[in-house]
């Protein structure tokens, strides 16, 4: 991209998160919106159709940050507990951007789009592979028990972050025991000659 046209987008997220920090998004104009990114509502225009795409895109970025930084979606199968670790990692490491674009009720949206995104990165990994119901649902109780689990006890971190582990563990505890590993953000990689799929 120009340099000159990634410098105008950059302004634009920057002024529409100090916004969207601030108010509603409804309550956001293009106008104040322009004004505070130093542009004209003319070059707002030729990057966004409006304040809702402009969100959109910022919402979606954000999820796909998420779903990057979960180096191994597939222990979802194979390790549960290491699973829920990465997927909190992950969603810590986007820090406060995630309560400016998924306040409150939002956060709905947030944990509909992480579980519709591991849906379909599991898809990738094993093509053709119909999940059972079991899995179906176990993937989303994992995803939205454990998500709003720690949203509601995020003054204990790491003891929340240990007990979704361990339940995650115990619903699926026919599969693969993980690691001993105290490092949740870092976790224990595959022992030497342990297959991965």
């Amino acid at each position: 991209m120009d340099p000159r046209k990634q410098k105008t987008q950059t302004s634009i997220i920057n002024a529409f998160i100090q916004l969207r920090a601030r108010k509603p998004l409804e309550k956001i104009t293009v106008r104040e919106l322009a004004q505070l990114a130093d542009i004209n509502k003319a070059t707002f225009y030729l990057h966004y159709q409006d304040v809702y795409q402009l969100s959109h895109t910022l919402e979606a970025q954000t999820i796909q940050s998420i779903l990057a930084d979960i180096r191994h979606p597939e222990y979802f199968f194979q390790q549960p507990a290491v699973f829920i670790q990465e997927l909190h990692c992950a969603i810590l490491g986007q820090g406060a951007l995630l309560h400016i674009l998924f306040p409150g009720n939002y956060s709905q949206i947030l944990a509909d789009r992480l579980l519709e995104g591991l849906q379909n990165y599991l898809a990738q990994i094993y093509p053709g592979r119909k999940p059972t119901l079991k899995e179906d649902v176990t993937l989303a109780y994992m995803v939205y028990g454990s998500y709003f689990a720690y949203t509601l006890h995020q003054d204990h971190p790491e003891e929340t972050l240990k007990v979704t582990a361990e339940i995650s563990e115990l619903i699926q505890s026919h599969y693969q025991k993980p690691p001993e590993n105290t490092d949740f953000c870092n976790p224990t990689p595959p022992a030497q000659g342990t297959e991965e799929h």
